[in-house]
């Protein structure tokens, strides 16, 4: 299958999207597409490809219809979602290799593990429950997850799907995700992809990545492990991610130890 990863960015965000795609570049074998929102660019290398999508107004919620675009719209078989505050781990290519033959068999995306549940924060959760009842009256069969997945051309309708509900909602609370949670529970999906793959870009837990730092594991555990949230390695998320300096030593660091 052709593998890549896709991600989206508007123009002030070029220089954190620069550092994830040079992660990419240095850790994975793979191709990325940057769909960008309302400006051209050439990022010069072949690996890297260049969409334009216009939006007319830059809401944080159409920006999150831009992701959802983009994974529509993407060129590769077999696909990662990257959000641009991330930083690929030289693990990333992982995510593909130990899901392929999984993902051949289903009819949704592989969706990341949440360790928290909406339900249990009263300012999300009659926002979610509102939205669930507007498609049906039955419970999810799985935990809340990430908008943040791994999909291939066999899966593409139910994003297109996500879309045409944004569209027709046209501001939501949840954004993108509590739309994914709420049509899952339609479907009545009984699988994610088993873990979550990236873990928030915090000074701790880098050195935790990196070295084995006691005060990291520790956040490891209050954050992800002790929701029983399984926990691996592939990409670091927002947080730290959005300091271009950090990141960029971050990526330096990693060179050097794995």
């Amino acid at each position: 299958m052709n593998t890549g990863f896709v991600t989206f960015c508007t123009e002030n965000y070029l220089s954190i999207i620069n550092n994830l795609l040079e992660s990419v570049l240095k850790f994975s074998k793979h191709e990325i597409t940057v769909y960008t929102i309302n400006f051209d660019h050439n990022f010069n290398t072949d690996r890297v490809d260049s969409k334009r999508i216009n939006l007319e107004d830059l809401t944080y919620y159409n920006i999150c219809k831009a992701k959802i675009i983009a994974s529509v719209d993407s060129k590769y078989d077999y696909c990662l979602i990257l959000d641009g505050d991330m930083i690929a781990t030289p693990e990333i290519d992982n995510i593909f290799s130990e899901n392929r033959d999984k993902i051949s068999d289903c009819k949704f995306p592989l969706f990341a593990k949440h360790p928290h549940n909406p339900f249990e924060n009263p300012s999300h959760k009659n926002n979610l429950i509102n939205l669930i009842n507007r498609y049906t009256d039955k419970s999810p069969k799985i935990k809340y997850v990430y908008a943040s997945y791994l999909f291939t051309n066999k899966s593409k309708w139910f994003l297109e799907e996500v879309l045409s509900e944004m569209n027709l909602l046209k501001n939501n609370p949840g954004e993108d995700e509590f739309v994914i949670n709420a049509l899952l529970t339609k479907y009545q999906v009984e699988y994610d992809i088993g873990y979550n793959y990236l873990p928030n870009c915090t000074e701790k837990i880098v050195e935790y990545y990196l070295n084995g730092d006691i005060e990291g594991k520790a956040e490891l555990y209050d954050t992800y492990l002790k929701y029983d949230c399984p926990l691996e390695f592939y990409i670091f998320h927002g947080h730290k991610c959005k300091d271009v300096e950090f990141s960029r030593e971050l990526i330096k660091k990693m060179e050097k130890t794995k």
